[in-house]
């Protein structure tokens, strides 16, 4: 049965019809073996849309289909075979590919294992099309579906999806699930990923390359564009197979690594440093008398929005800027004074709430001789004596 789907690239449902074919038979997923039941088979009908946001192609009414089974008719011909050897070589010597750990998604019969084992790579393999689990020289091949949340239990080297993405009604949650574990589990695998690139049957208005089995159809934009999303560095993309295929070998954004591991530690600081402004003025406003607020607008506002609550209700509030002199700070209801108001007055401690600002004020205390005692100012340590 046809269900309605969203674009599994960028998860938008924006879209053009470009081809809407009828009653298409499923083509790849078992044969009748009588013509009766040919007949009777069941037939779907297919809209290829391009969405309007990433320009992904893909079957907006998919069907949901069953892999797991013995019956299937892919079939590896003799130019597809040397084509897999000759690109599992290249791919082995560019990468330095021995010696490693391999996993691949989707092994169909298993040729891109069993050549990339042969450089001593430890490889295990899962398709579900296979009756049985086995083993054969340094493959291990896994008779059923790939599951992100149980199926990564060791730091692979490489994940390998060959012509797998095309079949997914949402890749980018089923790539987005494997990234989440290898952070979680801190591994680090880098990507092989093989698609068939549409451009060739765009221009040869090949109508009959588009089969149920394949719900997205990548361009080199969207599927960079679906990498992207998932925060993948692109090392490298190319079509292979005069421009049939296209290849994309891929790491993990090593910034995007490193705001994503300290992001506990941003959330524990950030709790730690509002109970230390808090500590520090508190102190400072239970040891001194007269207390001056330099610095009223965005970053003072904030700070002072902080330690309100500590507030005696003498303190002074002032800024640089004329054009906020009597106006009143936004949910906090306190007045903007003239920083000439100091003149002459002897002052305990003046806060200044703005590192940026920090050099400006300082200058403008020294210019007009404000007499204080002790300058303080905001950091990530607290309220640090300048």
């Amino acid at each position: 049965m046809n269900y309605d789907i969203k674009c599994p690239v960028c998860d938008t449902k924006d879209y053009i019809d470009i081809v809407e074919l009828q009653k298409y038979p499923i083509s790849n997923l078992g044969l009748s073996n009588t013509k009766k039941q040919s007949l009777e088979a069941d037939v779907f009908d297919m809209n290829i849309c391009i969405c309007q946001n990433c320009t992904h192609i893909y079957n907006r009414i998919p069907v949901r289909l069953d892999y797991q089974q013995n019956n299937t008719t892919y079939f590896t011909n003799a130019i597809q075979k040397k084509y897999i050897k000759e690109f599992t070589a290249d791919f082995m010597n560019k990468y330095k590919v021995q010696n490693q750990k391999i996993l691949e998604i989707g092994s169909g019969d298993t040729l891109f294992l069993k050549e990339i084992s042969q450089a001593s790579n430890d490889c295990v393999g899962y398709e579900p099309s296979f009756t049985r689990d086995f083993k054969e020289g340094g493959v291990i091949i896994m008779s059923r579906y790939f599951n992100p949340l149980h199926d990564i239990n060791d730091n692979f080297d490489w994940i390998v999806l060959r012509h797998i993405l095309e079949h997914f009604d949402t890749p980018y949650i089923f790539l987005k699930d494997i990234i989440n574990h290898l952070i979680t589990k801190g591994f680090n695998s880098k990507f092989l990923i093989e698609v068939p690139n549409i451009q060739p049957s765009l221009d040869g208005l090949r109508v009959n390359d588009f089969i149920h089995e394949h719900i997205s159809h990548f361009s080199i934009y969207s599927l960079k564009y679906l990498l992207q999303r998932l925060n993948l560095n692109i090392i490298e993309m190319f079509t292979t197979q005069e421009n049939e295929n296209i290849v994309a070998i891929c790491e993990m954004d090593k910034d995007y690594l490193n705001i994503y591991h300290k992001s506990k530690l941003y959330k524990d600081n950030f709790e730690h440093i509002i109970v230390k402004l808090q500590e520090d003025f508190n102190r400072i406003r239970t040891e001194n008398n007269t207390i001056v607020i330099w610095g009223a607008e965005g970053r003072g506002a904030g700070f002072i929005k902080i330690v309100k609550e500590l507030f005696y209700g003498d303190e002074y509030i002032i800024d640089s800027d004329k054009s906020k002199f009597g106006k009143f700070i936004p949910a906090i209801g306190l007045q903007i004074s003239s920083y000439k108001n100091l003149i002459d007055k002897k002052i305990d401690s003046i806060i200044i709430t703005t590192a940026l600002g920090k050099d400006n004020i300082l200058q403008e205390i020294k210019e007009n001789n404000i007499d204080v005692k002790n300058i303080y100012c905001l950091s990530q340590f607290g309220l640090n004596l300048i």
